[in-house]
């Protein structure tokens, strides 16, 4: 068992910081095993207080003109026609 286990135990259902292998993982501890932690991900969006006195005022971007779109179609169907054949065929050449 590991030496953290007791402290880990007391820490389920909480959000905690996870150092492994070099990297730091957020997240709530949804429950501890012999093997190891899971750790269920924690949204890292901020949460605001409807009261908050910073409001952001969200204005939509101003409609640009349209431009053109210079496309050009190609066929890369045509290409692949010819390997799915193989595929489909390959096996009956083999035997």
């Amino acid at each position: 068992m590991h030496p953290f286990y007791h402290q880990a135990q007391s820490l389920v259902g909480q959000p905690i910081y996870v150092h492994a292998h070099g990297r730091v993982h957020h997240g709530v501890l949804h429950s501890i095993n012999s093997q190891g932690i899971y750790l269920r991900p924690l949204n890292s969006a901020r949460t605001v207080s409807m009261h908050d006195e910073q409001t952001t005022e969200i204005v939509p971007l101003p409609l640009s003109q349209q431009e053109e779109i210079q496309a050009e179609p190609i066929f890369w169907a045509l290409f692949f026609i010819p390997w799915f054949a193989i595929l489909a065929l390959g096996p009956w050449w083999w035997w």
